[in-house]
C-alpha cells in the first residue's frame, strides 16, 4: 500500500509507518492557504493527522497498552459502557478543533509580517509528537484497560477547555482590529485583557490543555503537551515583555498613557510570573 512517497506496508513497523505517513500529509498541498507564507501551518495539520492515524486509523491495533499512559490518580475512572467512547470521542474532538480553529484564526485573523523567525520543521515535530501521544492514549485498547475520568470531572475540565479557547479567539480578535486601527504602525494592545498579561492569547491557550489534561485523566500525552506548551509560551512571552520594556521605560509619557499598567510590568504567561 503506499499513500505517497514516504509510505509502505508491510515493510514498516507501526511507528515507521506513522511518520511516514504524517510526512505525507504534511507535504499534501492546501487549498487557500500560501505555504511559503505560513510554512508552520503543514504542523497545524500534522498534529490532528496523526492523533486521528493512531487513534482511530488503521494503526489503532498496533500501539500495545501500557501504564505508560495511564491517566493519573485521584481520580475515579469508568472502564465500561457507552460513556467510555463518548469521552474518548470528545477528547479526539477537542484535539482536532484546537487546530483547526487556529488554521481559520490564522487565515482570517493573523497577520504576519515574517519578523518572528519560526522553525517551521521543528514545530511540524513538535505536533507530531503532540498527535502521536494523544492518538496512542486514545486508541480503544487503552481507554478500555485504563478508563477515562468520571463525568463530573470531564465537566470540569471541558468547561475549563471552553473558556480558554473562547478567549484565546477573542484575544486573536482584539488583537486584529488594532493592527487594522494602527495602520502599519506598532502598538502595545492596552485593552482587556492585555493591560493584566503580556500575550493572554497564550495564558487562555494554557488554559485550553489544562482543560484537555483534566477530561484526559492528567495522563502522560496530556501532560506533555501541557509542558511543552508552557516552555514554548513562556520563552516567547518573555521575549515580548523585553521587546515592551525597551519601547516603554525610557519614556515616561508612554508609561503614564498606559494607566498603571506599563507594558514591561504586565504578568507573563501566569499571574506572578
Amino acid at each position: 500500500m503506499t499513500l505517497g512517497r514516504h509510505t509502505e506496508l508491510p515493510n514498516q513497523n507501526c511507528f515507521t509507518y506513522t511518520i511516514s505517513v504524517a510526512l505525507d500529509i504534511y507535504e499534501l498541498p492546501f487549498p487557500g492557504l500560501v505555504w511559503n507564507r505560513f510554512p508552520w501551518v503543514g504542523g497545524y495539520v500534522l498534529g490532528p493527522a496523526t492523533y486521528l492515524l493512531v487513534a482511530y486509523g488503521p494503526l489503532a491495533n498496533y500501539f500495545m497498552v501500557t501504564p505508560f499512559m495511564k491517566p493519573l490518580a485521584p481520580f475515579t475512572y469508568v472502564k465500561e459502557g457507552v460513556y467510555v467512547e463518548q469521552v474518548r470521542a470528545l477528547l479526539c474532538m477537542m484535539f482536532v478543533f484546537h487546530f483547526m480553529r487556529r488554521l481559520l484564526e490564522m487565515c482570517c485573523l493573523n497577520t504576519y509580517t515574517a519578523k518572528t523567525d519560526r522553525k517551521s520543521d521543528a514545530e511540524a515535530s513538535y505536533y507530531f509528537l503532540w498527535g502521536l501521544f494523544g492518538g496512542w492514549a486514545g486508541t480503544r485498547a487503552m481507554v478500555a484497560q485504563f478508563g477515562v475520568v468520571n463525568q463530573n470531572v470531564f465537566i470540569v475540565g471541558y468547561a475549563l477547555y471552553v473558556f480558554g479557547a473562547a478567549m484565546n479567539c477573542y484575544c486573536h480578535v482584539q488583537l486584529r482590529w488594532l493592527k487594522m486601527e494602527a495602520q502599519g504602525n506598532y502598538v502595545v494592545p492596552n485593552v482587556f485583557p492585555f493591560q493584566y498579561f503580556v500575550m493572554p492569547h497564550y495564558t487562555f491557550e494554557m488554559v485550553t490543555w489544562t482543560g484537555f489534561a483534566i477530561c484526559a485523566g492528567f495522563n502522560f500525552a496530556s501532560l506533555f503537551m501541557w509542558g511543552m506548551s508552557f516552555c514554548v509560551l513562556h520563552v516567547w512571552t518573555h521575549k515580548k515583555r523585553l521587546t515592551y520594556a525597551s519601547i516603554t521605560y525610557d519614556r515616561l509619557d508612554s508609561q503614564d498613557s498606559f494607566a498603571g499598567y506599563p507594558p514591561g510590568k504586565r504578568w507573563g504567561l501566569f499571574p506572578g510570573l
